[in-house]
């Protein structure tokens, strides 16, 4: 019923999602190769987006900006805010440079001669996306984030999916940077090894033990008197987080209304995401233990855009 439609549908033995997007760039016989995840849904304008930038020949690789749809309860409405404010944020500001972290699950696009070369995706990690990311990084190409292409994604409505998908993400996050290594030590992979590793471990290892040190530290100076002190602290943080909130949530024209959830950036689901961040560094530096894929339960966008 697909094929009146240009579209063709395979199926495989389930191998994990890397095995799966590797099978289709098998069939593919185009040059640029899109890819997005089950749960995603595009606008009208992405894919016009997306394929822009390789107009250049130095760009390997295409981010897109993702948005979180299912926007119905405080967990769902914080992961909302951290798109926009922080990843989508970030690939902006790295895209400028021409070195985007991450080609998000959620929408990419790539030169497939260069991903055939290099081995497509790898099933070595959890994060297929970052690593394959890297390895392009690695060619000294060109990876850019256009502001048009957005892809909205289902969030992890609950705490435990939350947790199991960050904990997926922030493993796999670690596996990688193990794995390529020699980028923080090799110079001729320029701005890789120069701001996108090091970045990635500030985001993954510093800020969360700088974060989770604080809360022992804001009630030792409680309960010596400082009170007062700590909630002025928490009052100028969460002014200035609300502002960067604004500020951008008003350049992708987003709903203002998420500004109220800034605070919580500064205190309490930022603590969250720290805590995880760093049992997932424990676990692969520390216990060296296996990590298995761990699968966030959805409820699914047509349930969600019904609602």
């Amino acid at each position: 019923r697909y094929v009146r439609r240009g579209v063709t549908v395979l199926r495989k033995p389930n191998g994990g999602k890397a095995s799966a997007l590797n099978y289709g760039m098998l069939f593919a016989t185009g040059e640029i190769i899109v890819t997005v995840d089950a749960d995603s849904i595009l606008t009208r304008d992405t894919l016009r987006w997306i394929v822009m930038p390789f107009r250049d020949e130095k760009v390997v690789g295409v981010a897109g900006n993702v948005r979180v749809v299912n926007r119905e309860n405080w967990l769902t409405k914080n992961q909302a805010l951290e798109y926009v404010t922080q990843l989508n944020v970030a690939r902006r500001a790295t895209s400028f440079l021409g070195v985007v972290q991450v080609m998000p699950g959620p929408l990419a696009a790539f030169r497939r001669s260069m991903a055939a070369t290099l081995g497509g995706y790898d099933r070595i990690t959890l994060t297929e996306d970052f690593d394959l990311t890297v390895k392009l990084l690695k060619t000294g190409g060109v990876i850019q984030a256009p502001p048009g292409a957005f892809a909205f994604t289902e969030a992890p409505a609950r705490l435990r999916d939350l947790y199991k998908q960050r904990l997926r993400w922030y493993r796999g996050n670690t596996q990688v940077l193990i794995r390529h290594s020699d980028a923080f030590r090799v110079r001729r992979y320029g701005r890789l090894s120069q701001l996108v590793f090091p970045l990635m471990v500030l985001q993954q290892i510093v800020i969360p033990v700088l974060g989770v040190a604080s809360i022992p530290a804001a009630i030792f100076i409680i309960l010596a008197g400082g009170l007062g002190y700590v909630l002025r602290l928490f009052a100028v943080f969460s002014v200035l987080q609300l502002c960067i909130s604004l500020i951008a949530l008003d350049i992708q024209d987003d709903d203002m209304r998420l500004g109220i959830y800034a605070p919580f950036a500064v205190v309490g689901y930022k603590h969250l995401l720290d805590i995880i961040a760093l049992k997932a560094v424990f676990d692969i530096l520390v216990l060296r233990r296996k990590p298995k894929w761990t699968r966030a339960e959805k409820k699914g966008l047509g349930a969600t855009l019904r609602s």
